[in-house]
């Protein structure tokens, strides 16, 4: 007998993904702390999600701090409703940064206005994790 899952289902995306490596969400943001870059799996709560493809969502620490969340390759996409849910993330994490000229480009594609544009003057740094695998739990 074959069982057939639909994709609403599915909880497992991309390489597979064990918990038992998992660090928490806290832990990761405290070794991005020192840390520029490296290889984890990581335990947490989805705190945002994209809403309208599946091609990225966010964890958060304890005391809020995001980390953004892409998938490598943009190989797979998640379900659209999964806010609020248990994840583990297999990938690589990374301090991001957005420069003041990056900034500047997407507010005027966003139509802000030249003083909103010129009074961007710092690079935006970010935590960020490019994922390989993704399991819902």
């Amino acid at each position: 007998m074959t069982a057939i899952v639909s994709c609403s289902q599915k909880t497992e995306f991309g390489e597979p993904v064990s918990e038992s490596e998992a660090i928490t969400t806290d832990q990761l943001v405290e070794r991005l702390d020192t840390e520029l870059s490296f290889d984890v799996t990581v335990n947490g709560v989805i705190s945002d999600a994209c809403r309208s493809e599946g091609c990225w969502l966010e964890i958060s620490s304890s005391g809020g701090i995001p980390v953004f969340v892409t998938y490598k390759n943009e190989a797979f996409t998640l379900p659209l409703e999964i806010k609020g849910k248990s994840v583990i993330i297999k990938g690589r994490a990374f301090v991001d940064s957005t420069t003041v000229e990056e900034q500047r480009v997407e507010a005027k594609e966003e139509g802000m206005s030249e003083a909103e544009i010129m009074a961007i003057q710092e690079t935006i740094y970010s935590l960020a994790l490019e994922a390989t695998g993704v399991k819902l739990k």
